[in-house]
């Protein structure tokens, strides 16, 4: 039996458009690198197909059960498809059964842990890491040989 699978990466991340703070959901196409020779850095940056965020149009939101639904034949009209990968989380796209002829287009994006990624939310950049001053280190010393 051979199955073929379609592998898609979808993401998801909060935007500000100028009707207010939307939900964006898309896919990934391309994967591009940026290097800066002079800094030797390289900068992984994504080009993205967004869904159209429009509300009841490409995305429905459902408060009772808490659930979002987005429709994956909508497109977002404006050229915007860059996006650095610390801002976007992952999903997936589940489809509703065939037999729900009243939901046939309509997806709902589950958030996943991408694996082999710690993800923390709610960190401030500006926060120092280190403490401005070294405590006082004592010396290492032997308190038992093994052989």
């Amino acid at each position: 039996m051979d199955i073929n699978f379609i592998q898609r990466h979808e993401l998801y991340v909060k935007g500000v458009t100028g009707g207010g703070e939307n939900d964006f959901y898309g896919t990934i196409h391309h994967i591009y690198e940026l290097e800066y020779v002079a800094l030797n850095k390289k900068i992984p940056l994504f080009y993205c197909e967004w869904f159209d965020p429009t509300i009841n149009v490409g995305i429905r939101f459902h408060s009772q059960y808490n659930l979002v639904e987005i429709k994956l034949n909508g497109r977002y009209g404006p050229y915007d498809p860059f996006i650095l990968p610390q801002k976007v989380k992952q999903v997936y796209y589940l489809n509703y059964p065939n037999i729900c002829k009243n939901l046939c287009g309509w997806y709902v994006p589950i958030k996943t842990k991408p694996r082999g990624y710690v993800q923390v939310d709610n960190i401030n950049d500006e926060l120092s890491y280190q403490a401005e001053e070294t405590s006082n280190v004592l010396p290492a010393t032997r308190i038992e040989q093994f052989s």
